[in-house]
């Protein structure tokens, strides 16, 4: 009986020994999953923080069934994007669709909807542009009304709703382009949505 005793003891120890070599190898395995997942996340956490998307432009109003050109420029990562309109992916009917180039097309129904650019390297950067869609072609212009002072300057911006920059004629008193000989002097610069500096004339208004 000593002697079975004797031979049983060196036994358990060996198993006990196993069984904290198991218990050793099954928290390492958990502390390399959460080591894992903390530098993925903090990836991802960087990768987030350095990509930035710009849209232009970052607002548009066309009218409906018209087409509307967006561009997104990605900083620190890929250049590729998602395109997505209110939330859905490539668009839908009701809001529009637009392409993988980010070519809207505009619905039949006028409404305001959101076209949002997102980065493929870092699915939390994103940048959106709200697009309201008219049923006709419209010009809007800020400030409505000024005040210049003799040889001062005033800058404008017209809004071409459903027009294109090329459309719009800027005038003074009804003179394109105005005149300093009368009361002031109009120089068109359009951009995408249009500006012109109004130079009053050596005379009081």
């Amino acid at each position: 009986m000593q002697k079975r005793g004797r031979a049983i003891a060196p036994l358990r120890r060996a198993q006990f020994r196993i069984a904290q070599f198991r218990a050793i190898r099954m928290t390492l395995r958990k502390q390399s999953s959460v080591l894992v997942a903390v530098l993925l996340f903090l990836s991802v956490g960087i990768a987030s923080a350095q990509v930035t998307i710009t849209l232009n432009p970052p607002s548009a109003c066309p009218v409906v069934s018209q087409q509307q050109q967006f561009q997104a420029t990605v900083s620190g990562g890929d250049p590729t994007v998602i395109w997505s309109v209110d939330r859905v992916n490539g668009g839908y009917s009701a809001g529009g669709f637009i392409s993988s180039s980010g070519l809207y097309t505009a619905p039949t129904n006028a409404a305001t909807h959101y076209i949002k650019a997102t980065s493929i390297a870092s699915p939390t950067s994103s940048a959106t542009a709200e697009v309201t869609v008219r049923s006709g072609s419209g010009v809007s212009m800020m400030p409505v009304t000024a005040s210049v002072i003799v040889s001062g300057t005033q800058q404008f911006q017209a809004r071409a709703c459903g027009l294109s920059p090329s459309d719009l004629t800027w005038a003074v008193d009804g003179i394109v382009g105005g005149s300093g000989a009368l009361r002031g002097d109009c120089r068109a610069n359009l951009g995408a949505s249009g500006a012109g500096d109004r130079r009053a004339a050596g005379v009081s208004e």
